[in-house]
């Protein structure tokens, strides 16, 4: 008896959430053991959308997927702040070892200019 009235409760919950064409079958013989039956051909998404407890996890799935993606996007937006800045820095760096070698060549360019007016000097001193 109890099997039986589990078997029409399972009928009119078929009724209300399985589309057209699909149903439920008792597998077993034991009134807890169901599965739904192979649907007839038609978009999955039909059967899935009947399911209450599918959509609510996929819904989850789908909130915690945003989640992470956007806790993702923030951690690559702090991470290339940091690597700009790096940049910028090595730059900075860059071309003040520039300038100092810039002027370390010029330094020289004036040392060896008046080390040869000097050499001149002496060369034109020691001719007279």
């Amino acid at each position: 008896m109890k099997y039986l009235a589990q078997r029409n409760r399972l009928r009119a919950l078929e009724a209300q959430l399985a589309p057209k064409g699909t149903r439920i079958v008792i597998t077993g013989g034991l009134p807890d053991d169901y599965a739904p039956a192979k649907p007839t051909p038609g978009p999955m998404s039909e059967v899935m959308a009947y399911l209450p407890q599918t959509t609510a996890r996929e819904q989850a799935e789908l909130e915690r997927a945003r989640v992470t993606a956007d806790r993702i996007k923030r951690i690559q937006s702090a991470t290339r702040a940091v690597q700009v800045a790096a940049f910028a820095d090595a730059i900075d760096h860059l071309e003040r070892r520039l300038d100092a070698k810039e002027a370390e060549l010029e330094e020289q360019a004036r040392r060896d200019a008046e080390e040869a007016e000097h050499k001149e000097a002496g060369a034109y001193r020691g001719a007279s």
